[in-house]
């Protein structure tokens, strides 16, 4: 029981982590973008890293559209068969992250306003979008783990308290028995 008891309260500690963590990343690259006057003075973090990706994605669909000026997005330069657009949607991390801002958010860019890589018009910037759904998924997750958590921490406990305290099974039986009998 000592180890179900350790790990339901690992468990409480990481889902609190986690928890603290997202709400902390979702400020800190709100935080960054506002305040940043241009990508150059992003400093190194989520923010940079991101927007560092987003630019090199819209320096490759602006080179895409020298050759095809008909495709107006990634996924037009891709279909067209253009080799350094199948070559980043094999290696970018975020193709599915920005495609995904663009369809839901109507924004483009990260923490500024950009050339939209999957289709529209240079719209507002879609790091508030990525912050509010990083948060929110990770609040979910953290709750689940913390609900998960302490449902196991209390049934270690429930388990721990009949062991060492026979007596309260015996009440528990008592009280059960004589109820039965009226």
């Amino acid at each position: 029981w000592f180890a179900s008891l350790r790990g339901s309260s690992v468990g409480l500690i990481i889902g609190l982590r986690l928890l603290a963590s997202v709400n902390s990343q979702s400020l800190d690259i709100e935080t960054a973008c506002l305040r940043s006057r241009g990508p150059e003075n992003l400093p190194a973090g989520w923010s940079k890293w991101y927007e560092n990706n987003y630019e090199q994605m819209a320096t490759v669909l602006s080179s895409c559209r020298l050759h095809v000026p008909s495709a107006l997005s990634l996924n037009a330069c891709l279909q067209a068969g253009v080799g350094s657009v199948s070559d980043l949607r094999q290696t970018a991390t975020s193709w599915d992250l920005f495609e995904w801002l663009e369809s839901h958010g109507a924004c483009s860019g990260f923490c500024f306003p950009g050339t939209p890589l999957f289709a529209g018009d240079v719209r507002s910037p879609c790091f508030r979008l990525f912050a509010e759904e990083v948060q929110a998924r990770g609040n979910r997750l953290a709750g689940l783990t913390i609900g998960a958590s302490f449902a196991a921490f209390l049934g270690v406990c429930c388990t721990a308290c009949t062991i060492f305290f026979p007596w309260v099974e015996a009440r528990i039986f008592e009280a059960s028995s004589g109820s039965e009998s009226e």
